[in-house]
């Protein structure tokens, strides 16, 4: 059976496809590909500056004004899309110097781990608030025993953990690798464990399952269920309510397009320029943004007065016949 090493590399874009002898590669960027670029580092940049200023502003509301349960999922999301924009600092470099990777292995290797435990990260906290607001309709009693900064902060607990574990992989096969005139580039090598039957195979679908799938079922069949419940006008006039449901749908718009993108590329196994000069770039900025889609939406759909934290989470809301506190409403 033919050899096929099969590289792929999240910043620079480059895929290199070897069949034993022969090794083909993407070939220097064009004059389109060159205003791609620019536009990329402008748009990193952006996401950087507010992606920073917004999430951290979220943690300060939440740490010094707003110390509630509920709050805790709110600080602990807006803590890693706060370290999740710094760290796309080292990637505006990285693209202003052509990719050239200049920071080492470790950052190399972190830069993309980070990437991952955002994803999954978002992914589990939306998923553990559709599940929370289904539970607290069905019952009621059982979830307000539940709420409880305790309880909470197990859950988070074993988030981070679970997240930490599916982006391991990152760690593992991440690699920088001298390419000619002494250009390092940071990319996923999997011949590292090329021992480990499927590998690439087994890390694409936990990504899709963990990062898409599951949380995309959960989240659409308890928001349905709701909605069936408590009644859509209803429902829809409350500005908690809204708030998430805009959350959970940004962090869709932001991550579908880039795991598909990655599966189809995978899928092709050949050289792909539309794949790996325009939409690569273009679905990696978009699943960055989502640093930025979350804190402001819920910083500014709240009221006039931006209590974006009580209005989505008083202690005073009803839903249907049962009195739902607010400070749950997820």
């Amino acid at each position: 059976m033919e050899n096929t090493d099969y590289d792929m590399n999240l910043n620079s874009y480059e895929y290199t496809y070897s069949y034993e002898d022969s090794t083909y590669s993407t070939p220097p960027l064009t004059t389109e590909g060159s205003k791609l670029k620019y536009l990329q580092i402008v748009v990193y940049c952006i996401i950087v500056i507010f992606g920073t200023f917004l999430n951290g502003f979220i943690i300060f509301r939440v740490c010094f004004l707003h110390n509630t349960a509920i709050s805790i999922f709110f600080s602990n999301l807006a803590t890693i899309h706060l370290l999740s924009s710094l760290f796309l600092s080292l990637n505006v470099i990285s693209s202003w110097q052509n990719h050239h990777w200049s920071f080492g292995l470790i950052l190399c290797k972190a830069n993309s781990f980070l990437h991952f435990l955002n994803m999954f990260f978002t992914a589990s906290i939306i998923t553990v608030v559709a599940g929370y607001r289904f539970v607290k309709l069905m019952a009621p009693c059982f979830a307000q025993r539940c709420h409880s900064v305790g309880t909470i902060s197990c859950s988070l607990v074993v988030i981070w953990m679970g997240s930490t574990m599916l982006s391991t992989p990152s760690l593992v096969i991440r690699d920088t690798t001298i390419h000619e005139d002494n250009e390092i580039v940071c990319k996923d090598n999997y011949a590292l464990i090329a021992l480990v039957p499927k590998v690439h195979e087994t890390i694409l679908l936990s990504r899709f399952f963990c990062g898409l799938a599951i949380p995309f079922l959960v989240t659409a069949c308890c928001s349905g269920i709701i909605l069936c419940r408590s009644g859509s006008s209803k429902m829809k006039s409350l500005q908690g309510y809204i708030i998430i449901r805009w959350v959970i749908i940004a962090y869709f718009l932001c991550w579908v397009p880039y795991q598909v993108v990655f599966i189809l590329t995978y899928k092709t196994r050949k050289e792909n320029k539309t794949l790996t000069t325009t939409w690569m770039p273009i679905v990696t900025v978009l699943s960055m943004a989502n640093n930025v889609l979350t804190p402001a939406i819920c910083i500014f759909m709240g009221d006039k007065k931006q209590k974006w934290m009580e209005t989505a989470f008083n202690e005073k809301e009803e839903v249907g016949s049962q009195k739902v506190s607010e400070d749950q409403e997820l």
